[in-house]
Formats: structure tokens, sequence, C-alpha cells
């Protein structure tokens, strides 16, 4: 197999739209396709990461495709008697595997809690705007 015949052959096995991110102001949201559609191919995809910080777990419920989900989350909070409230995230997985990661990292980006809620808002305009298809 030449080198342009195998680069076809990675594009049509691992196409670029296994793994979808939205990023917008200081959030995002990513959208990873089912293992057996792709979706185990774009792994590392979404939220991962290490570090010293408190996690305060949570969960909501999101609206996509007029359906409820419930999203399981985290606010990441420093590890010091401030205990500054970081960011949040939240993943949630879809009947048919499809995973669904969004929050956002305001106070990495100078920006404060009270910030970021309106941002939020527009994150789940985002996923109540999502239609899945088959």
């Amino acid at each position: 197999m030449t080198p342009v015949e195998y680069l076809a052959q990675l594009r049509r096995t691992y196409p670029d739209d296994l793994c979808v991110v939205i990023q917008y102001d200081f959030s995002f949201v990513i959208i990873q396709a089912p293992p057996d559609q792709g979706g185990k191919y774009a792994t590392p995809c979404g939220v991962t990461g290490v570090g010293d910080y408190d996690l305060i777990a949570k969960t909501e419920t999101v609206i996509i495709d007029g359906r409820p989900y419930a999203a399981r989350g985290w606010e990441v909070h420093e590890r010091n008697e401030d205990a500054t409230f970081l960011e949040e995230f939240f993943i949630l997985q879809l009947e048919d595997g499809m995973r669904i990661d969004y929050g956002g990292t305001w106070a990495r980006a100078g920006a404060f809690h009270t910030d970021y809620l309106p941002v939020k808002e527009i994150l789940l305009q985002i996923l109540a705007s999502l239609r899945i298809t088959k």
C-alpha cells in the first residue's frame, strides 16, 4: 500500500467527525461518537486530566433533542484556605453510547463563576438544539 493509499484508508476508518469540540468564551461542549460508530477511535476525547484539587460531585438535568438526560459533574476547587471555585464540568452518555462533555474553566481565563453563568446558559441552548439522527 502506498502512503497515499494508507492515508486514504486511515481517513475512511477514522473520520474527523468522531469528536466535535465547540469552544465558546471560556467554556466547551464536546461530542464523541458512540463507540460502535467509531467513537472508540477518538479516545481521549472530552474531559481528562490529573491534578490536586477538591472535587464536589453534582448532577443536573439537560435537555437534548427534546428529552431530559441526567448529567453527572464536578465542581473543581483549589486545595487551600480560600478553596477557590475554578471550574465545573459535566459528562453524560446517551442511549446509543454518544458521550457529551460540557463545562467551563473561568478562573483560568481570569473570569469568575458569575461571569460563567450566562455562558453556561448558551451551552445548554447548544445542547438543547442537538438533534439525534440515525
